[in-house]
């Protein structure tokens, strides 16, 4: 259905981060790159012009200790503009930061937008060996990534982080036991005509902390 097409391709677009964060973590060069940074390394296999060709928008090379190795952070919806995220400082990661020593990937919510994110521990090519520090990717749920995932599902989308109710819409917020309850998708009609169909989405801890809704008009249903 329409709803499980928008959570399917939102964990694509997240396996494809995964792995590319694969190809880039478990490198020779990076386990070298951990110890004693260069410019080979990042030149050769993370220039901005590879990032942006891949839709990275974020990437964090980071020591065992949180200590910032080397970074990029751009915004493609205001022209690929630097920015900065209170999550990711430019010296050094917090030892207790949810992407720091650890393999994971989810859907993050910043100040900038919701982000999807990989983190990846940095090994030889062999993946055997100790970690020498994180390698981090992100990629905002931009305008293009939203254009994407519609056109590819064919569905109109809006999503809202459920550890922030109070900035849910009144109809989310009046149906919240109900749509936190639900074993599958949730189906609510509206008085303009439309179903919402309901689900949700996993954070970086997988916990269920998004809310997704599909806006469908009651024309393709009917």
């Amino acid at each position: 259905d329409d709803i499980a097409r928008i959570v399917q391709a939102l964990s694509r677009e997240i396996s494809t981060l995964h792995q590319l964060a694969l190809n880039w973590s478990q490198h020779d060069e990076a386990y070298d790159f951990a110890v004693s940074p260069t410019n080979g390394f990042v030149g050769s296999n993370m220039a901005p012009e590879r990032l942006r060709a891949n839709h990275v928008d974020l990437a964090y090379l980071c020591g065992t200790g949180g200590e910032v190795l080397w970074h990029f952070l751009e915004d493609p919806d205001r022209g690929h503009e630097q920015v900065s995220l209170q999550m990711f400082p430019t010296k050094e990661l917090d030892q207790g930061h949810p992407l720091l020593g650890e393999e994971r990937s989810g859907l993050l919510l910043t100040e900038l937008g919701p982000m999807l994110v990989s983190s990846r521990p940095i090994l030889p090519a062999s993946g055997a060996g100790e970690t020498r520090g994180s390698l981090i990717l992100g990629r905002f749920l931009s305008k293009r990534v939203d254009a994407e995932l519609s056109a590819l599902t064919r569905v109109d989308f809006d999503f809202w982080q459920l550890a922030g109710q109070e900035q849910l819409p009144p109809t989310e917020r009046a149906l919240l036991d109900d749509l936190t309850a639900a074993t599958g998708a949730f189906i609510q009609a509206t008085p303009s005509g439309e179903l919402y169909a309901y689900a949700t989405f996993p954070d970086i801890a997988s916990r269920p902390n998004f809310l997704l809704r599909a806006n469908i008009a009651r024309d393709i249903v009917s």
